[in-house]
């Protein structure tokens, strides 16, 4: 009998602590899968995958700044003061158009969403329309479903219990006063960064003019169309009532010089001529291209590496937006693309390496 009570009472035991757990994590829900957050807790806004759909869910906004890692200094105060909306940043590091895309339904299913700021990489146009990246890790896609049954897998996570939810209560016990990270914060990768032509062009050999390269297949083509339809034109269609404001990203001449060597420059141009032409029909999208702005794109000064630029130019960005500074239209787009081309393909790459220091 003794040990038929020792083993009730550990069984007894065992379900406290199982049900202290599962209260715990859904009360406190540091990936607001249930609920927003709560206001005696500070909740650390650093996993963009596991916070992101919970915040578009149930948090309260009226406008999206999302986009890829590019987009992540993007200062969302600035946003609200330029815009007048009350906005929220979603950015997706390394996000794929399609997950990107998928994000954005789930905040038009759950809030009236009145502007929609978005940063397109160019490079991600040739992915299939229904790329997810699992090659950055397991996709929490227990997140972003309904189904009550693999909410173990958060529920029982040691991180979330042990890294998360236990930390925050501590804090709060400590005395540290409820609330989130900023959005302006969130994602924020300037500090300590190096910025200059030794890092973009570190390791690099000069540039090299490479063979006649071609410009994309029919069956190539066709994924760009698909990819687009899918990911970027058919949820302006679903929401006439919402203003999108979609950009390409102002990369480096750096990576334009990659581009090129690589033999994907006219692949390159081809998608972005079918994005633009795929996209201008809608008259609730407005489309900005920045690669004009060369004084920028040819300063690597302004880059971290090829790809990302600092947050001054993320502010430049939206006032470009504001003032209508870089808008393709169909009266300008096929001189604007033409002129991209032609000073993209003959710039000297090689000048670039004047800049570097050592």
């Amino acid at each position: 009998m003794s040990s038929k009570k020792w083993l009730t009472g550990y069984l007894i035991l065992l379900i406290a602590l199982l049900a202290g757990v599962v209260l715990m994590v859904v009360l406190i829900d540091p990936f607001f899968h249930y609920h927003k957050p709560l206001a005696g807790l500070f909740y650390t806004l650093d996993n963009e995958r596991s916070q992101n759909d919970g915040m578009l869910k149930h948090f309260d906004y009226n406008a999206v700044s999302t986009g890829t890692s590019l987009t992540a200094n993007t200062k969302i105060s600035e946003v609200d003061d330029l815009f007048d909306v009350d906005a929220i940043k979603a950015q997706f590091s390394g996000g794929s158009y399609y997950e990107i895309n998928r994000n954005l339904e789930t905040a038009f299913d759950h809030q009236d969403v009145g502007t929609v700021i978005r940063c397109l990489d160019m490079a991600y146009l040739l992915d299939d329309k229904d790329l997810l990246r699992i090659d950055m890790g397991e996709y929490p896609d227990y997140l972003y479903d309904d189904d009550l049954w693999n909410d173990t897998k958060y529920i029982f996570n040691r991180d979330v219990v042990f890294q998360r939810c236990l930390p925050m209560l501590l804090e709060a016990a400590a005395g540290r006063e409820g609330g989130i990270t900023s959005f302006d914060d969130y994602g924020y990768w300037m500090n300590g960064v190096t910025f200059g032509a030794d890092e973009v062009l570190g390791g690099y050999y000069p540039f090299f003019d490479p063979p006649p390269s071609p410009g994309l297949t029919e069956a190539e083509a066709e994924n760009v169309r698909e990819n687009v339809r899918q990911n970027l034109t058919s949820i302006a269609a679903a929401h006439p009532e919402t203003t999108f404001y979609y950009y390409f990203s102002p990369v480096s001449a750096a990576w334009w010089g990659l581009t090129r060597t690589s033999g994907d420059f006219f692949r390159t141009t081809d998608a972005e001529r079918i994005a633009v032409e795929e996209i201008l029909p809608y008259d609730n999208i407005h489309l900005y291209l920045f690669s004009d702005k060369t004084d920028i794109t040819t300063d690597l000064s302004n880059y971290k590496d090829a790809l990302h630029y600092g947050d001054w130019i993320n502010s430049d960005i939206l006032h470009w937006i504001k003032e209508g500074e870089g808008e393709l239209t169909p009266e300008n787009y096929e001189e604007r693309l033409a002129e991209e081309q032609e000073f993209y393909l003959n710039y000297d790459y090689n000048q670039l390496f004047d800049q570097m220091e050592q």
